[in-house]
């Protein structure tokens, strides 16, 4: 009876996917259902059935199901990031974060994880942090050929331009006075986002 169970659980979040990628939202709900009644402490059943809601507008229903999905998969970093991008989409940027930041400590080289936090941090202006991050989503070894790792790639490049420039811009500044102190911070908080700490 058991292993007939779980056939048919499977049978049925296998023709939930097929509905939802053919966008029969309505007929993909009700096998996601179906499939979390056959096998309740599945996770993905209720990953599945967050997705639909959060299509559908039902944004606190949403937030339960991914809740759920993170109760039964704890181990998963893949539901905590699409909590994250949940309550990134709502404008609840720091709860993104936290969820973010549990999805990285699970899976520390997802490129996609790193990419939503520098974007984050670089729209708060904290390019130190948003730096790190992206340097992390772009390291060409491992995600140069990666559409995240390579937008990552490109921020990285991006920053280090924007600050290379000040860097050049306020040591002239020193150069003709030596007094200078808002050129000289200027230059430290350059190094600071570039991690080059010990020129600061």
């Amino acid at each position: 009876f058991l292993e007939k169970q779980l056939m048919n659980h499977q049978n049925t979040l296998s023709l939930g996917n097929i509905y939802f990628l053919e966008r029969k939202l309505d007929e993909a709900w009700h096998y996601y259902q179906e499939a979390s009644f056959l096998e309740p402490d599945n996770p993905w059943a209720h990953y599945w059935l967050a997705e639909i809601a959060n299509k559908k507008g039902n944004k606190i229903l949403a937030e339960q199901e991914y809740k759920k999905a993170i109760e039964l998969g704890p181990e998963i970093s893949w539901f905590y990031f699409a909590l994250g991008e949940f309550y990134r989409k709502e404008g609840s940027l720091e709860k993104a974060i936290v969820e973010y930041q549990k999805s990285f400590n699970l899976y520390p080289e997802s490129s996609w994880t790193h990419l939503a936090l520098g974007e984050i941090y670089e729209a708060q202006n904290h390019l130190d942090l948003a730096y790190q991050h992206y340097r992390l989503a772009g390291d060409p070894p491992r995600h140069a050929f990666v559409s995240d790792g390579k937008i990552a790639w490109e921020a990285t490049k991006r920053i280090e331009a924007k600050e290379e420039e000040i860097i050049n811009q306020s040591l002239e500044a020193v150069k003709k006075d030596p007094e200078d102190g808002e050129a000289r911070l200027a230059l430290g908080n350059a190094y600071i986002i570039l991690g080059e700490v010990e020129k600061a």
